[in-house]
């Protein structure tokens, strides 16, 4: 069961009852975490009951971020402007594939190698089969700002399971909002 346990982003609107769901945690404004259940045919977001009845949230959910830091990186793509705009993509077909921004570390290192994370990561996360990501590095974050905007605005839009249609900063675990974009 273990092994089939995922970590997962979901728009806060992707389920109408969360009240059976009081282990999800919020994660930025409209986005919680919770956990699923992956198997060959169905995935399933666990409720309550079933979270207490596999051993509990604390165990469930360390399993569930060690199976997205375990996923292979699907597709990549580096997206670069001639102003120095610059922004990575993970994209994939599974329905898991912008989860593994909740080991944002992990993610980072995978699609950039070793990052210094002290000024944070700009994300995007249209959907469930996108996640974009940007490090805090220089200025050119001026530069990347509009252009991964315009990218979550259309990725949102265009796909199946979105997620969000703002960018985020991630910071040392935490994730803020970003606004007015």
């Amino acid at each position: 069961m273990l092994s089939r346990t995922y970590a997962r982003i979901l728009a806060r609107d992707t389920l109408p009852d969360w009240d059976s769901h009081h282990y999800a945690s919020d994660l930025a404004p409209g986005l919680k975490e919770a956990l699923c259940l992956d198997m060959p045919e169905t995935v399933a977001i666990m409720n309550d009951s079933e979270v207490a009845r596999c051993g509990g949230a604390d165990d469930l959910r360390r399993a569930g971020l060690a199976n997205l830091r375990a996923m292979p990186i699907e597709d990549r793509k580096d997206v670069r402007a001639p102003d120095g705009g610059n922004f990575t993509v993970l994209h994939g077909p599974s329905i898991h594939t912008a989860s593994p921004a909740l080991v944002m570390p992990n993610l980072i290192e995978s699609l950039l190698g070793p990052a210094d994370l002290t000024h944070g990561v700009l994300v995007a996360i249209p959907n469930r089969h996108q996640v974009a990501v940007h490090v805090f590095r220089d200025k050119t974050v001026l530069s990347t700002l509009p252009k991964m905007a315009r990218f979550v605005e259309l990725g949102y839009d265009d796909s199946p399971g979105p997620l969000s249609r703002h960018l985020h900063w991630w910071r040392a675990g935490q994730w803020e909002q970003i606004a007015g974009l």
